[in-house]
């Protein structure tokens, strides 16, 4: 008689179950700065709510959506959610560049300069971990190499 060996499983609490399961350190922790800026922008929302600022609580509604939507993706692992914090990390460090830029001619506001830098690093710092071979082999856009 054959000695079958029994498959082990795996327990994952259901919470997790959101999750994709291969989902690596790097998207787990772009996936929850997504998230985090994404809550304050609701605080945003009901701040400007209580305040009665109907231009302050859509600007904070579209920030909440355009940082929550590639979040969920992100943390499913789709494909366009990829595409889209790509798309959006490059603009805000263009964005950067342009208010450093600015800070350089005008010289008034540091709060710029500080702003610019700050959105360059974190921002760039996506951009690159997105562009990654580790994060294409985990969106299944390479071929995992042995």
């Amino acid at each position: 008689m054959k000695n079958i060996p029994k498959q082990t499983i795996s327990y994952r609490p259901s919470w997790l179950a959101f999750f994709h399961p291969n989902l690596t350190l790097g998207l787990i922790i772009i996936g929850l700065f997504l998230s985090f800026i994404a809550v304050l922008s609701l605080f945003g929302i009901y701040d400007a709510a209580t305040k009665g600022n109907s231009v302050e609580m859509m600007q904070s509604g579209f920030r909440m959506l355009l940082y929550a939507v590639p979040a969920y993706g992100i943390f499913r692992l789709k494909k366009w959610a990829r595409k889209l914090e790509l798309f959006l990390s490059v603009f805000l460090v263009i964005l950067a560049a342009f208010l450093v830029v600015i800070y350089l001619m005008d010289n008034s506001e540091s709060a710029l300069l500080v702003m610019g830098i700050v959105i360059m690093i974190i921002h760039g710092s996506i951009a690159k971990y997105l562009l990654s071979s580790r994060c294409r082999q985990v969106f299944g856009l390479e071929a995992r190499r042995k």
